[in-house]
Order: structure tokens, then C-alpha cells, then sequence
């Protein structure tokens, strides 16, 4: 399981422009409403409606994932204002059906990483 590292370390310009680039990515006006539904609880019919919606979402919070998992993104920026926890709680369902579907238990362990790790931070932080 990944562990938070980066506490104590201020982001620098490169976590700047990296975070602001996810965010321009995960503001466009599909997304941020795809990202909304799914903080409602909505993920599990918005998927039988507009897969390809929920499918970038999870694409886009994966690669997030993977940066983060990478120390590429600084923790500090990216948990503090995306609710990754709450986003994979409720996507969760979808992508445990996914893997299930394409026999791939690993599809979109980034983003599951990240999730973990933001609920480690929750409990330190308490």
C-alpha cells in the first residue's frame, strides 16, 4: 500500500503546473458535471446511461493516481481539494463490475491507491 511521503516537502513549481493541468483537465464542463453526478451517489446510473462520461472520469483519476503514486503530483495539492476518497467510494461498484468484466483486477489500481492513501490521511489528520 502506498504511504504519504511528501508531507513535510513543499510543492514546488512542477507539482504547480502539473496540479493545474488536472484541474483545467477535470474542469471542462462534461467532466465537472459527470464529476458532480457521481459526488451525488449517481455513478451507478449514470454509467447504464453515458459510459463514456464515467469511463474518462475514472481514466483521468487513475492517471492522477499514477502521478501521485509516483511522486509526480504533491499529495498536498491534489487531497486537498479533489474528494478522491468520496469519488472512489462511489465509483467503486463500477469499477469492480469492469474488472470483473475484462478480468483485469488490477484496472484502475492507481486511482484506488490514491483513494487509500487520502483515507490515511483522514485518519492522521483526525
Amino acid at each position: 500500500m502506498l504511504e504519504l511521503t511528501k508531507t513535510e516537502v513543499k510543492p514546488t513549481f512542477d507539482d504547480a503546473g502539473l496540479y493545474l493541468r488536472l484541474m483545467e483537465l477535470l474542469s471542462d464542463e462534461k467532466t465537472s458535471e459527470t464529476i458532480l453526478l457521481i459526488l451525488k451517489g449517481k455513478a451507478g446510473r449514470l454509467w447504464e446511461e453515458e459510459k463514456g462520461r464515467v469511463l474518462k472520469v475514472l481514466a483521468l483519476l487513475d492517471a492522477a493516481g499514477a502521478l501521485f503514486k509516483s511522486e509526480l503530483l504533491h499529495e498536498d495539492l491534489l487531497l486537498s481539494t479533489v474528494p478522491v476518497l468520496r469519488l472512489w467510494e462511489n465509483l467503486k461498484p463500477v469499477v469492480d463490475k469492469l474488472r470483473e468484466e475484462t478480468g483485469i483486477p488490477s484496472l484502475y489500481s492507481s486511482f484506488e491507491e490514491m483513494a487509500n492513501s487520502a483515507q490515511k490521511r483522514g485518519k492522521r489528520r483526525r
